[in-house]
């Protein structure tokens, strides 16, 4: 460990001997620099953090007392000793109270100073060790309560139920239980999640369910994660409005990672031997849910079965609000809304945060969020009196989307020919210039063909020529240099691609060129 120390010295002479005194008998130290004052030492841990100061009492400005004090209330870990020819017992009881290391008399010889620096060298290391043990200790409670509690819900929702199993419960996750319920979310990517990607998503809704510490979480298995949320009996809300706010939660977090999920809901149990049963109600909740970031709960699934309104269209509407298809997002919101509205088997409150999710769900399409209002939707007539009011709404939030969609466009595209610009020499691809936009191949190419009415392609062609024919004019260079410099890598390939563009060949380019130019010069005046 490699300690860095900062002197402040009003003397000259005394910093340089203190210096000397310091590199001579301590290899593991480093004199970051030296301050003649209180103002500028304070700037220099500000700049350097030092480990350890030595610090004269007469300074200018505030003495090195005052100047402690100031350095502490930041930088709390600094070791100080200090060096001073004032023997009062005023300042070495300050010192004390400051918790200063030492404390040494000038003139001071050399044997004083190193064992008074060798003690505070011996201190930090110990204390560094002491505080790398407590967090090697706290990584490790931290994994084996991750252990614990995975292994516990598979245990509880499996009902093999023991001694151990309400040990590790109420010893190491200090939960005492009083009710719960399961909860079975399932993802719903395109492609399986990989170890790797299931070990994220684990980590991530670990983090972000931190604050509720009644919230345990299973395995991550096949896309789906079962969940067991407590209620010990000192919380204020029911089990129903914690599972909801927690999803509530949720949704915004999977979001914005382009995850999408449902969670079904099973009743609460008020014994852990019940929790099987909780469990196996959450999955055929889960089954129930027909939108993405749907929450079912159990008692719903009756009602959900007669209740059938075609979801998919849910999915239709999301994906054209964040292509920007304003008419094939209101022709399928309207669609929805013919459905729903009548459905006798629906509450006016069920459709009415139907509604809202769909909106929430399209606004969180865009980054930042599109904004709509919420007041409208929440409190008009859920009726086929109320549609043109509800795709009103719609329609606003959509050209909100067209309005973002452009900007981000017209940044992409500009973004895109800078990047041809200072890459044109390089072996540069669709696909390469994709991963700087952050966007796929295809959606590139989509963007610069729909904005600039020619491909991706043809702009990094034309580029290209017009660097040739830059170089073929003002160089001597060969036409293989010149072919090497602009990005190609085969001299027949870039005369074909040059003719194709010029209907001449690079080599007559330049022949005409200097024709035209030895003519110009020759005109008489």
């Amino acid at each position: 460990m490699r300690h860095k120390i900062l002197i402040v010295e009003d003397e000259v002479l005394e910093r340089k001997a203190l210096k000397k005194m310091i590199e001579s008998n301590f290899s593991n130290t480093e004199v970051i620099g030296e301050a003649s004052s209180s103002r500028q030492a304070i700037e220099l841990v500000e700049l350097f953090h030092p480990d350890i100061i030595t610090m004269d009492i007469r300074l200018p400005g505030m003495d090195g007392i005052q100047t402690i004090e100031e350095i502490q209330k930041n930088y709390p870990h600094i070791s100080f000793i200090i060096l001073s020819a004032f023997d009062t017992f005023s300042y070495a009881k300050k010192a004390i109270t400051l918790g200063v290391h030492d404390y040494l008399l000038k003139p001071y010889d050399e044997e004083e100073l190193c064992t008074a620096l060798q003690q505070v060298l011996q201190h930090r290391e110990k204390s560094a060790l002491q505080r790398m043990e407590h967090l090697s200790m706290k990584d490790q409670m931290e994994q084996m309560k991750l252990l614990a509690e995975t292994e516990l819900v598979t245990n509880l929702l499996e009902n093999r139920i023991s001694d151990l199993t309400s040990d590790m419960l109420q010893d190491i996750l200090e939960i005492q239980f009083h009710e719960a319920v399961a909860l079975r979310i399932n993802f719903h990517q395109q492609t399986p999640f990989n170890s790797f990607t299931a070990r994220e998503v684990h980590q991530l809704l670990k983090q972000e369910l931190y604050h509720y510490p009644y919230c345990l979480l299973g395995p991550l298995q096949g896309g789906q994660l079962p969940v067991i949320i407590f209620r010990t009996g000192g919380e204020e809300n029911s089990l129903k409005s914690m599972v909801q706010e927690i999803w509530k939660h949720l949704i915004p977090v999977l979001d914005k990672r382009n995850f999408t999920a449902s969670c079904g809901a099973g009743d609460k149990v008020n014994t852990p031997e019940l929790l099987v049963n909780s469990f196996q109600e959450a999955v055929q909740a889960s089954l129930k849910a027909s939108r993405p970031m749907q929450l079912v709960f159990y008692q719903q699934t009756d009602m959900l079965e007669e209740a059938k309104v075609d979801y998919r269209l849910e999915n239709l509407i999301i994906q054209a609000v964040r292509s920007g298809n304003l008419q094939e997002a209101s022709s399928q919101l309207s669609d929805f809304l013919t459905q729903l509205l009548p459905h006798p088997k629906l509450s006016s409150e069920d459709k009415r945060e139907q509604i809202y999710d769909l909106f929430l769900l399209c606004s969180r399409t865009a980054d930042p969020p599109l904004k709509w209002n919420k007041k409208v939707i929440k409190s008009c007539e859920v009726s086929l009196e109320s549609m043109d009011v509800i795709l009103q709404t719609f329609d606003e939030l959509c050209r909100q989307r067209l309005d973002q969609l452009e900007d981000i466009h017209h940044n992409v595209i500009k973004a895109t020919l800078q990047y041809l610009e200072e890459n044109y020499q390089n072996d540069i691809t669709l696909e390469s210039a994709a991963r700087q936009a952050h966007l796929t191949p295809s959606y590139l190419s989509k963007i610069v063909k729909e904005r600039t009415g020619v491909t991706f392609i043809d702009h990094l062609t034309r580029l290209r020529i017009s660097k040739a024919k830059e170089l073929l004019k003002t160089t001597n260079a060969s036409l293989k240099e010149i072919c090497f410099s602009i990005g190609y890598h085969d001299p027949n390939y870039f005369s074909k691609v040059f003719r194709k563009y010029e209907n001449i060949s690079p080599r007559e380019y330049r022949q005409q060129y200097f024709k035209d130019f030895s003519q110009d010069i020759s005109l008489p005046k």
